[in-house]
């Protein structure tokens, strides 16, 4: 079984769908990333990464959003 591709994993101009949370990521932070559109389902585009686990930048549903890469890494992607 292929293991899934992590949000903080996306290469910078690429999209792929969002699959779900990992068990890690907090209730609230999961509610919250929802209510930025950060739903199963729904494309997402990376549009920069910062260098030395700083910010990566993402592009969804037509707004921006900076995350930090330590929630990257708990939003699961389809590959």
């Amino acid at each position: 079984m292929k293991t899934p591709q992590l949000l903080s994993q996306l290469q910078t101009a690429h999209e792929a769908r969002i699959s779900g949370f990992t068990p890690e990521l907090p209730d609230d932070f999961r509610v919250r990333l929802q209510e930025l559109g950060f739903r199963e389902g729904t494309f997402v585009r990376c549009l920069r990464k910062t260098p030395l686990g700083g910010p990566h930048v993402f592009e969804i549903n037509g707004a921006v959003f900076s995350l930090e890469s330590s929630v990257a890494q708990k939003v699961l992607l389809h590959v």
